[in-house]
C-alpha cells in the first residue's frame, strides 16, 4: 500500500494520472509473464546440463538435475508451457535413475571381482612364501644331517612341518633334500626321537 501511494504521489507531481486498479493488476500480470519466462529457461537449462551429463556417463548427476527442474515445474501452475513438460522430465528421470542403478551394479560387481582377484593373488604369494620358506629349511636341514648335526636337523624338519605340513608338498620335493624322508617320518613319530636313530 505504501508503494503504490508512493507511486500515486509520484504521477501526481508529474501532473499525470496515479496508477488505476487495472494497472496495478497489468503490471502484476506482466511481473508474473516475466517470471514464468525465467523459470521456463532455468527448466530448460536444467534439462540441457542433465542430458549433457548422461552423455558422460555420469547418470547419478543427470538425475539430480532432473529433480531440480521438476521441482520448479511443480511450483507453477499447469497452464505455463514447460519444455519439456513434467510428464517429460518424469520419464526421463526415471529412465537416468534406471541408468544410474545399472551403473551403480556394475561397479559393486567389478569391486567384488577385484577383491576376489586380489584375495586369489595374496593367497598365491602366501602359498609362495610358505614354500620357499620350507625349501630354505630343508637345504639348512639337509646341511646338518650331512654335518651330523642330528638334533640340529630334527629341529630344522619340525619347523618346516610348521611352515608346510603338506606331505605330498615335502613329497614333491624329494631327490631335492634326502631330509625329505625323515621328515615325513618326522610327523608320524613322537616327539623327542632323534633322526639319528630312525636313519
Amino acid at each position: 500500500q505504501h508503494a503504490r501511494a508512493r507511486l500515486q504521489q509520484t504521477g501526481a507531481l508529474l501532473g499525470e494520472r496515479g496508477f488505476t486498479e487495472g494497472a496495478a493488476l497489468e503490471m502484476a500480470s506482466a511481473g508474473r509473464r516475466v517470471q514464468y519466462e525465467q523459470a521456463k529457461a532455468e527448466v530448460a537449462s536444467l534439462t540441457r546440463q542433465a542430458q549433457a551429463k548422461e552423455t558422460a556417463g555420469d547418470s547419478e548427476a543427470a538425475v539430480a538435475l532432473y529433480e531440480k527442474a521438476l521441482v520448479i515445474v511443480e511450483l507453477y501452475p499447469g497452464t505455463v508451457a514447460f519444455t519439456p513438460t513434467e510428464a517429460g522430465l518424469k520419464s526421463m528421470m526415471a529412465a537416468a535413475r534406471e541408468r544410474a542403478d545399472t551403473a551403480a551394479d556394475s561397479r559393486r560387481r567389478r569391486q567384488l571381482t577385484e577383491a576376489r582377484d586380489q584375495a586369489r593373488v595374496e593367497a598365491v604369494r602366501e602359498r609362495q612364501a610358505r614354500e620357499a620358506r620350507a625349501d630354505e629349511l630343508l637345504r639348512q636341514a639337509n646341511v646338518a644331517m650331512e654335518r651330523e648335526k642330528y638334533q640340529l636337523a630334527e629341529n630344522l624338519a619340525g619347523e618346516v612341518l610348521a611352515v608346510d605340513g603338506s606331505i605330498s608338498t615335502i613329497m614333491a620335493t624329494q631327490g631335492t633334500y634326502p631330509l625329505t624322508a625323515h621328515v615325513q617320518l618326522h610327523a608320524r613319530t613322537p616327539r623327542g626321537a632323534s633322526l639319528q636313530s630312525r636313519s
